[in-house]
Parts: C-alpha cells; structure tokens; sequence
C-alpha cells in the first residue's frame, strides 16, 4: 500500500476526532423552538467571547482539513489486486444433435 495514503489515512482520522471533540465543546446557542423561530437574544448572548470565536475558527478549520483529506483519499485510493491464479476451465460445448440422415 502507498506511504502516501496510509499518511492521509491517519490524518484524517485524527481530524475526525479532533472535529468531533470540537464540535461537542460548542454552547448551545438556543434554547428551543422560539430561538429558531427568530427568538430575540439577549446583548450578552449575542456577542461571542474570544474564546468562542477562537473555537468557531477551529472547528471551520478541521472541517476544511477533512474535506480535503477525503477528497485525496477519493482520488488516491486504488485498491490492492490479489493475484489471481490462471485456472481456466475448459468450456464445454453442448454435444452436438445427431443429424438424421435422409435416406430417398
């Protein structure tokens, strides 16, 4: 297998993780069905702290990062080809019909 796609291979599953770790981190920003119905927030709500929007950068920047690392392994990944033995088993034709002679 290539050193290339199993270098990927790992990448991606460790930014998998890592998406899945900072996704789970994110606040709830809403409580419910009014907030998503244009619920008016608070001033304190609204505003994110550094902290936050250092987390939203992240998380933007593992997402692209496994994007990308799914679509090289899409492209790159060529399965291995056992080796196949060479037994050919000799076709059988159909006996042929005996022919019935025409005698006048």
């Amino acid at each position: 297998m290539n050193i290339f796609i199993i270098f990927v291979s790992v990448v991606e599953i460790l930014v998998a993780v890592a998406l899945i770790v900072f996704v789970l981190l994110h606040s709830g920003k809403g409580t419910g069905v009014s907030s998503m119905l244009g619920g008016v927030m608070s001033q304190a709500g609204a505003s994110a702290g550094i902290v936050e929007r250092n987390l939203d950068r992240i998380t933007v920047g593992l997402a692209v990062a496994f994007a990308i690392t799914s679509v090289i392994l899409a492209y790159g990944y060529k399965p291995a080809t056992t080796p196949q033995t060479s037994t050919t088993v000799p076709s059988q034709s159909a006996p042929a019909a005996p022919s019935k002679a025409t005698t006048p």
